[in-house]
Formats: C-alpha cells, structure tokens, sequence
C-alpha cells in the first residue's frame, strides 16, 4: 500500500501483560455495544405477503409446531403504494393489534422495514391523496441535496 498524502495518527500503548494492553486499547475505543439478545434469535422475513392473514398464518404456523421464533418482518409490500410510514388499511386491516397482541403479547418482536428513500410524489398512484411524508419532506427541506445543492433524486 502507498500513502500519497494526509496524516497518519499512531498510539503506541506500553505495558507489562496483554489484559493490559487490550485494557488501554479498549479505554481509547471503548468496549462494542451488546446488541439485543432477541436480534440473536429466529427471524422470519420473506417478500410477498400479500396480506395481513398471510402474515398470521406464518407465525401461526411457528407457533403449532413449536418452532422457535424471536422476531417476524414485514417487507415492503405492508405499505400503502410503498410510501414510507404507511400500511395498506385494507390488505393489512389490523396490523396494529396483530402486532400488539399476537407478536408483542407472545413476547416476540415485529420489524416492519422501512425504505431508505421517500418516493417523490405528492399523490399515490392511485389517487389516494397526498403522501403528507413527502409533503412534509419537501416543507422542510428535509430531503439530502447533491454537490449543485439540487434535491438529490435517484431513479
């Protein structure tokens, strides 16, 4: 490897025994955060549910044969017309207490995953009103700008 420029920072750490070494290491970058023990577990997440019952089924499924399950997903195909913070009221009509009573009342968890971007359209495709988180995003200049300081789209 070649360095062609910038700055290099060293620490040398002088000790008697190894434990202190790691010891002084772990002072200057500080020990790894513990992530939560139910991450460690079963997960169930697949694309294509096509409704809520689907969904229940699974996890009905985990539940009669007794296999373990810490955690279920939902792709993005929950959302209304994949905008970001909504799901479909109609194909995942009681999402709220199927996740209240069924995932966290069993002592699971629910990850619904969210898309990394906000879909640019004020309306829904089909018509369904305005996606008030792009409204939003746009009302307060919320959205990452490129090197023109334009609204960075992608697509």
């Amino acid at each position: 490897m070649i360095a062609i420029g910038g700055e290099v920072d060293a620490v040398f750490f002088q000790s008697s025994t190894p434990e202190e070494i790691a010891m002084n290491y772990q002072s200057l970058v500080q020990l790894p955060l513990m992530v939560p023990y139910w991450s460690l577990g079963w997960h169930q997440c697949r694309w294509g549910y096509k409704a809520l019952e689907d969904v229940k089924y699974v996890l009905g499924n985990y539940t009669e044969h007794g296999f373990p399950l810490d955690t279920i997903w939902n792709d993005i195909d929950y959302m209304q017309d994949y905008r970001d913070f909504t799901y479909d009221s109609k194909r995942y009509n009681g999402l709220d207490n199927f996740v209240k009573n069924d995932v966290h009342g069993t002592h699971r968890h629910y990850v619904p995953i969210m898309d990394a971007g906000v879909a640019a359209r004020t309306y829904s495709t089909f018509g369904a009103g305005v996606y008030d988180s792009y409204q939003k995003g746009l009302d307060q200049d919320a959205f990452i700008r490129d090197y023109t300081n334009e609204r960075a789209m992608i697509g």
